[in-house]
């Protein structure tokens, strides 16, 4: 079995795209557009035709809210807990 494409979710895919190639060295393999969504793709210099990581465009606050649904104690604020999305505060448990 082989995996050849695999999503990795971004906030700014353009940005993204930049890291990827000019830090990490990837090339670009794919990008293309749809309206308001795009298709974009990068790879290993070492293995061109090998995995492909997808660069997803997340819509941030399903990111957010998966987030807190995973580690709902991630974002503290003044040793309460407070989701950024519907701004609900809830207490820190104590711990023993």
């Amino acid at each position: 079995m082989r995996i050849s494409l695999t999503s990795i979710y971004v906030d700014d895919q353009q940005k993204a795209l930049r890291f990827y190639t000019e830090v990490l060295g990837f090339t670009k393999k794919a990008d293309f557009s749809n309206g308001p969504f795009r298709w974009l793709t990068v790879a290993s210099p070492e293995d061109p035709d090998g995995t492909q990581l997808q660069l997803n465009a997340s819509e941030r606050s399903k990111v957010i809210s998966l987030q807190l649904r995973v580690w709902p104690h991630s974002y503290r604020v003044r040793g309460r807990s407070r989701c950024p999305l519907t701004r609900k505060v809830w207490q820190e448990p104590i711990a023993t």
